[in-house]
């Protein structure tokens, strides 16, 4: 017998979000399913040139109170192979990362990473790739934009020092 298809469940009522800081909020939660996560990763990206690069990652997060710690673990490119690091994450403080540089058999700690500085050498930040939460973002305004299945909620943040504003 073929087995029975799962039942769609329904998502639990929620009140909707009405401020910059619970919508950033709720996607925080959405973007960390869990207080731990194993995930691998492929970053990959493409200039106006055509030139293109690729970052290939084991990645494991762990949440305990307010604070979060990211394991990465580097697999391609060749370059950055075997090199591992840890990203602690705090509410309203400073990044704090580590790398281990496995041609010295050395961990290092790495001084003055904000969230908005680019991760391994990508286009995206800490904040866009979710290891870091944007606090900045969680001022400004928002408002409902469309209609039936194209609204959304948009929400401007004031600028701060990396982007002049988000929207």
């Amino acid at each position: 017998a073929a087995p029975e298809p799962h039942a769609a469940v329904a998502a639990p009522e929620t009140a909707t979000p009405t401020t910059p800081a619970e919508w950033i909020a709720r996607m925080d939660e959405a973007l960390q399913p869990g207080r731990t996560m194993v995930a691998r990763v492929r970053i990959a990206t493409r200039d106006e040139r055509g030139g293109e690069s690729s970052v290939a990652l084991d990645v494991l997060r762990a949440t305990h109170g307010s604070e979060t710690r990211t394991l990465i673990e580097v697999e391609s490119p060749a370059a950055g192979k075997g090199f591992a690091y840890e990203i602690v994450a705090r509410p309203d403080d400073s990044l704090e990362r580590w790398v281990w540089l496995p041609e010295v058999r050395r961990l290092r700690k790495i001084a003055g990473v904000r969230r908005t500085d680019p991760f391994l050498g990508t286009v995206f930040t800490y904040e866009d790739l979710a290891l870091a939460t944007p606090v900045e973002r969680r001022e400004g305004s928002g408002r409902w934009v469309g209609e039936g299945d194209d609204r959304m909620f948009e929400l401007v943040s004031p600028p701060y020092h990396y982007y002049d504003r988000v929207v």
